[in-house]
């Protein structure tokens, strides 16, 4: 099996052992750190007034894209347990309740790994944007 073959075959593997909630926890990471690379680019360039607006303006959905990771990650707990729970009601398998656990944690950890560096990103995009607002020119751009 090629190299990208194996990286789909896991990451199939990981959205089955997750669940939904864990397919739209990766579509919030998809947009929050496309949206924070957008940003940083931007600011990175010769930008101006305009630019620190622009990314004003993005910061609101990205503060929203950060929060919201950790909180389906917890609805992921929660699904996970409700599965765990009605497996064991089901057939009484401990493989029942091991699976829907292994689901919680599993969400769980993918909301807070996608939330804890997009909030320190975030923290580096409000303070460029702040620089760039008072300055009216890009950290780093020559005149």
């Amino acid at each position: 099996m090629s190299p990208s073959a194996e990286g789909w075959a896991a990451l199939a593997e990981l959205g089955r052992r997750g669940g939904p909630v864990l397919w739209v926890i990766t579509g919030v990471a998809l947009v929050v750190y496309g949206q924070l690379a957008y940003g940083l680019v931007e600011l990175t360039g010769a930008a101006g007034r305009d630019a620190a607006a622009r990314c004003q303006r993005r910061l609101i959905s990205i503060r929203a894209g950060i929060a919201a990771a950790p909180l389906l990650g917890l609805l992921g707990t929660v699904g996970g347990l409700v599965t765990s729970f009605e497996g064991l009601m089901a057939d009484g398998r401990p493989t029942a309740l091991a699976d829907g656990i292994g689901q919680a944690m599993l969400t769980t950890e993918y909301g807070l790994l996608v939330a804890a560096p997009a909030l320190v990103l975030c923290g580096l995009l409000e303070r460029r944007v702040r620089r760039v607002a008072v300055s009216g020119a890009a950290p780093g751009a020559t005149p």
